[in-house]
């Protein structure tokens, strides 16, 4: 009975540690709660940090290489004098007048001598030349001889007061606008801006990887999770230049053609610099799939081993207390014969000498503890042979 209540014990215990074993192994902790509002807020800063490189990326190199300047070259001028005639009353001037005017004025070069001006004003911080009523009313009166020869008609000041009417206030609000908030616009486009979105990323992932290792909390969902907040505002950003000049041709009236043809060279500056991000955030998505796939694969080969480990303890464990029982029983016995001596018993020499050949007759397997006849070459039990 002994024997059997250690033996029981020993498989609670056994079952216990195995239980534990396989929570350790093949179990998952729940995260905590400041993990997660660790793992929210990281997500969101990876999102708006992106978003932010993407604008300052795309905005620097639209400005650097003159990509709108480029645009505006290739603007097909029937559609520009179809936009300018759409805004002509005086039924004297056709619209091949103003096809001859484009001609032989260079229209693109004062609009592109504008915009370089507000380039350079917004990447350089250099001194703005604003486009203004006087500034187009100048250009017009430059060239009011060729204006007058195509469509008979007299640069007067009254038509100049008419020009100022119709885009000094417009124009000026623009500019007041653009001025007051220079300096955010020159922050986002400037080269330290690009860098401190950089070094957030980067900071923002050691972080990150420091409170997952801290939690024991599988480095993989990192690497998913990051490369998701990559991707999203990048896959938006790519869409919107996708889609830019279509929207923009439903959007806009026919006679705004040419607006959507700028948007073309843009179209390709935003969609080049979004599809870097769009890899690198796919990248770490596949990333976090193989290293799941190598953890799961190391987990499966190294299941059996805590349970082989665990048989091999218990086995021994019986062999340990087997032997600490049986010493026990014979002391018993030694105790129990002492005392039936000192009380007169007297045991017959021939059933001493039957039950001393009798115990010789057994022995007991070094391994599990069976009980076994003395000339047992195999343990029945567990198959151990026998010296």
């Amino acid at each position: 009975m002994a024997y059997n209540n250690t033996d029981t014990s020993l498989k609670e215990n056994n079952d216990t540690k195995i239980t534990s074993e396989i929570t350790n192994y093949g179990g998952k902790q729940k995260p905590k709660l400041l993990v997660i509002i660790n793992t929210i807020l990281c997500f969101m800063v990876i999102i708006m940090a992106s978003s932010a490189l993407i604008l300052n990326i795309c905005g620097r190199e639209i400005l650097i290489e003159k990509t709108i300047e480029k645009s505006i070259e290739r603007v097909d001028e029937k559609a520009l004098s179809a936009f300018i005639f759409s805004y002509i009353e005086d039924s004297r001037i056709e619209q091949e007048n103003i096809d001859n005017i484009l001609v032989e004025i260079d229209v693109m070069e004062f609009i592109n001598k504008n915009i370089r001006s507000y380039s350079n004003y917004l990447l350089d911080g250099e001194e703005l030349q604003p486009l203004t009523a006087e500034v187009v009313i100048e250009f017009i009166e430059d060239n009011k001889e060729i204006i007058r020869r195509e469509t008979g008609l007299k640069y007067v000041e009254s038509d100049k007061e008419q020009i100022r009417k119709d885009i000094e206030q417009p124009l000026d609000d623009f500019n007041a606008k653009l001025e007051s908030n220079i300096t955010v616009i020159n922050s986002i486009f400037s080269l330290p801006f690009m860098i401190l979105m950089i070094v957030i990323l980067v900071l923002v992932f050691a972080q990150w990887c420091f409170v997952y290792v801290k939690n024991s909390i599988p480095i993989m969902n990192l690497f998913k999770l990051y490369g998701i907040a990559v991707f999203i505002p990048s896959f938006l950003f790519g869409i919107m230049a996708l889609f830019l000049k279509p929207i923009l041709g439903l959007a806009l009236p026919d006679k705004y053609s040419f607006v959507a043809d700028v948007t073309n060279e843009l179209r390709g500056t935003v969609l080049l610099n979004v599809g870097i991000f769009i890899i690198i955030g796919l990248a770490m998505i596949v990333i976090s799939i193989i290293i799941k796939k190598i953890t799961q694969a190391i987990k499966s080969k190294k299941s059996f081993e805590p349970q082989t480990i665990n048989n091999a303890s218990i086995e021994k464990d019986k062999i340990v207390n087997y032997a600490e029982v049986r010493n026990n029983e014979v002391i018993h016995e030694t105790v129990q014969n002492t005392a039936e001596s000192n009380m007169g018993g007297q045991v017959e020499s021939d059933e001493f000498s039957s039950e001393k050949d009798i115990e010789k007759k057994y022995k007991f397997c070094t391994e599990c503890g069976n009980k076994l006849m003395e000339n047992a070459v195999f343990c029945a039990k567990c198959g151990k042979k026998m010296n």
